[in-house]
């Protein structure tokens, strides 16, 4: 899965405008920089910053993945020659983070903290706004994982793209992005995410997941997770 994030500000191999394409290695000739910190890959080529998260097996979240990838976001944001950012890597909670999101067709979905003696509380802000109360709920505490095509009904991905296209369909949504006018896209998006906004209830949010999450069938769960086994009931 992969987001795009238009302006300087969060589901696959040939891509970009009429100025450059990628070689037969994928490497951009046009690329101003690249490098490797840590858990991530960060590279500017044709007004598009690309962050890929390196974290196998999932690319789980961790507090210096976290920090990386802000630190990431924040060159971005500061490089006047960047116009998108492309995400790629990350679950649900990294990817309501960006503008659009574009996801292979065997790319899978799911909100499985319940099954760990967590709670998903970030995504009771937002996933019912998107696909409703009834259908948030089943989804939040079920635990089941489903396709990129019922994600796509649900209306939580913008695009499906055959996977090999990934990286491709991406860049050129962002592309579409960046020849845009730079300030009617920063005060337009702006505008668009204030219109939208649902941080003010994320206070709320993290409380209820930190009490859950010290909660004895938390430890058990995130422990049996870690060791691949089944949770002690």
């Amino acid at each position: 899965m992969a987001g795009a994030c238009p302006g300087s500000s969060q589901p696959s191999t040939k891509a970009v405008d009429g100025r450059g394409t990628r070689g037969h290695d994928g490497t951009c000739p046009n690329a101003q920089e690249a490098g490797m910190t840590g858990d991530l890959r960060y590279e500017v080529c044709d007004r598009i910053a690309e962050i890929n998260l390196c974290r196998p097996p999932v690319n789980a979240l961790s507090l210096s993945l976290l920090e990386q990838l802000i630190a990431a976001l924040r060159r971005a944001a500061a490089d006047d020659e960047v116009r998108a950012v492309v995400l790629r890597g990350g679950g649900m909670t990294l990817a309501i983070s960006c503008d659009v999101l574009v996801a292979g067709q065997s790319a899978t979905f799911g909100y499985p903290e319940i099954d760990l003696g967590l709670i998903p509380a970030i995504h009771f802000l937002h996933l019912p706004r998107i696909v409703g109360r009834h259908r948030a709920f089943e989804l939040l505490f079920s635990g089941r994982t489903f396709g990129a095509e019922e994600a796509a009904s649900l209306g939580l991905v913008s695009r499906i793209v055959p996977d090999e296209k990934l990286r491709e369909e991406a860049r050129a949504m962002a592309q579409v992005f960046a020849r845009k006018s730079r300030t009617a896209m920063r005060l337009g998006r702006a505008a668009f995410l204030h219109a939208q906004d649902y941080r003010r209830g994320i206070a709320d949010a993290v409380k209820n997941f930190c009490d859950a999450a010290a909660t004895p069938d938390a430890r058990e769960g995130v422990r049996a997770f870690m060791e691949k086994r089944s949770r002690n009931r």
